[in-house]
């Protein structure tokens, strides 16, 4: 076991730090007031009646600490172990909107810091469950989209920048897709996984006059699976039939999704 890896890991841990800032300052100075109390000499003089009791006193103290936030940390929260990163996201923007009952455009638009030189493209993975044809893009100038092997339900792609990054460089990215989905088969929701340090995520939803979507919500969940988020937001459409979240400092690993209900299906739609 890499002691040395396993310790920063668990100082990168949401909320360690603060805690040991306040555990271990309360531990010392509880040994210093217990200690502090008498001198050298009046401790060489204390029978092991009293001095054993007092050090045992302060061990029990320092091992419930322990314990706490061993508790805290490890048995109430998933542990996502430090990976090497390609890029910070200074802002993440994902935009669905319905055009028609049958047509939407989905885009991801990023404002990415490099975290090291030789960067010259971002890879990126989506999955459509619609039924219909697809239209990917990269609008912005000298930009490009390149599709990769799929994975599972993934369709994996690269967009190249059209030049190479140096470190702490930034840029900005965005993929449109333009949809059809004629059989009504695609799930009522978009959702992101946070996988790289994110500073900002918005969520953005538009509907067409008309639309029978009438309120959308934003949950936090750990997975697609998840039955109970960890909270949800609940809007109602208004005349813009537009709804927007901006999360700030989103967490790592957790997955943010958008849903609505369209009361025109006369049945569930197909899972992903």
């Amino acid at each position: 076991m890499d002691v040395g890896k396993w310790f920063k890991d668990l100082l990168a841990k949401e909320g360690v730090k603060e805690t040991l800032h306040l555990v271990v300052p309360i531990a010392f100075g509880l040994s210093a007031a217990a200690v502090g109390s008498f001198s050298f000499g009046e401790i060489l003089e204390l029978s092991l009646l009293v001095t054993v009791p007092l050090f045992v006193f302060v061990g029990l103290i320092l091992s419930t600490a322990a314990a706490v936030a061993y508790r805290r940390f490890f048995t109430r929260r998933p542990h996502y172990p430090a990976v090497p990163q390609d890029f910070r996201v200074l802002k993440s923007t994902i935009r669905y909107e319905f055009r028609t009952p049958y047509r939407m455009v989905y885009a991801r638009k990023w404002r990415l810091r490099a975290l090291k030189d030789g960067h010259d493209r971002l890879t990126d993975k989506y999955s459509w469950t619609g039924f219909g044809e697809i239209r990917m893009s990269a609008p912005l100038d000298g930009q490009r989209v390149s599709t990769l092997d799929r994975q599972g339900v993934w369709n994996r792609y690269d967009v190249h920048f059209g030049r190479t990054l140096s470190k702490r460089e930034e840029i900005e990215v965005e993929v449109v897709w333009e949809l059809e989905d004629t059989l009504e088969t695609s799930v009522d929701f978009f959702s992101k996984t946070i996988e790289r340090p994110t500073d900002e995520l918005e969520m953005v939803f538009r509907t067409y006059p008309g639309s029978p979507v009438q309120a959308v919500s934003l949950q936090q969940c750990r997975t697609l699976e998840l039955d109970v988020p960890h909270w949800s937001d609940q809007r109602t459409i208004d005349e813009d039939r537009f709804v927007r979240w901006l999360v700030k400092r989103p967490k790592f690993g957790q997955l943010y999704r958008v849903s609505w209900i369209d009361k025109s299906r006369d049945e569930e739609p197909a899972s992903q």
